[in-house]
């Protein structure tokens, strides 16, 4: 069902971005009796509709591509992150804990996604408790309009307070409005100027930042968040503490006979 639903999501995605017709779309995904022909306005309103009111499913969704990702050579993948290095660890990129990091571990996330949130925390633990890991944030707003002003402000904010950026990151990952109202409110709360952060938000620093991050997505094969670059390794999933420590100790380990 699951599957099901998920195909029918994406046939609408094709759909809206003019991939199948759209009068086909809905003939396609049911197999079966044709429904009118939608506008393309009417699709593109479905998928955020059904988005929103289900951003899991877009997790169910990375899931299944990460089956079909397993099949791609892992020379290819390890050659691929290798290309990337230099984007994935800038040190001018948002991110929390040691400078010159033994290990770095790079995280593509989104604000409304769950699973991120619920690791922002263990993210901070992890840096409190090791002081030679980094942690890499990539803004990479996929669950909607909601998630790309999240990721706009906290990317402004950056830009007026470099270090406002963990504090607003840290804020919006606990809280449980993400409004326009309540962004701004996080914002004003950390003594930020809102009139510039409007301005910076819709800027071509912060834009160029995003599309930057989306297209470092597209490269590695990241299809749904949280994502994470480890090493040599993605890891295409939310993960336990251990798991995630153990992975770094590992990585750690690797350094010390080749860095």
């Amino acid at each position: 069902m699951a599957r099901r639903r998920i195909g029918f999501a994406l046939l609408l995605l094709l759909a809206a971005f003019g991939q199948v017709r759209p009068g086909r779309a809905a003939e396609a995904a049911d197999g079966g009796e044709a429904i009118p022909p939608l506008s393309r306005q009417q699709i593109e309103q479905i998928v955020r509709d059904f988005l929103l009111r289900e951003p899991d499913i877009l997790f169910q969704a990375a899931q299944i591509h990460e089956q079909r990702r397993k099949n791609r050579p892992a020379a290819e993948l390890r050659g691929t992150i290798a290309d990337a290095r230099a984007a994935l660890t800038d040190a001018r990129a948002p991110s929390i804990g040691a400078p010159a990091p033994k290990v770095t571990l790079v995280e593509f996330f989104d604000f409304r996604c769950v699973y991120c949130r619920r690791m922002a925390a263990m993210l901070e633990q992890i840096v409190q408790e090791n002081d030679d890991i980094r942690v890499v944030f990539k803004d990479l707003p996929i669950l909607g309009p909601v998630s790309t002003t999240a990721s706009q402000a906290a990317l402004a904010a950056r830009l007026q307070q470099p270090d406002r950026y963990h504090v607003f990151h840290q804020a919006m990952m606990r809280a449980n409005d993400l409004s326009g109202a309540r962004i701004l409110g996080i914002a004003g709360e950390l003594g930020l100027d809102l009139d510039r952060l409007r301005r910076d938000m819709a800027g071509p620093e912060v834009r160029n930042e995003l599309d930057a991050n989306g297209a470092l997505a597209k490269a590695l094969g990241i299809a749904g968040t949280p994502a994470f670059i480890l090493g040599e390794s993605l890891i295409p999933s939310s993960l336990s503490k251990p798991d995630l420590l153990r992975r770094i100790e590992e990585v750690r380990r690797a350094c010390e006979t080749t860095c």
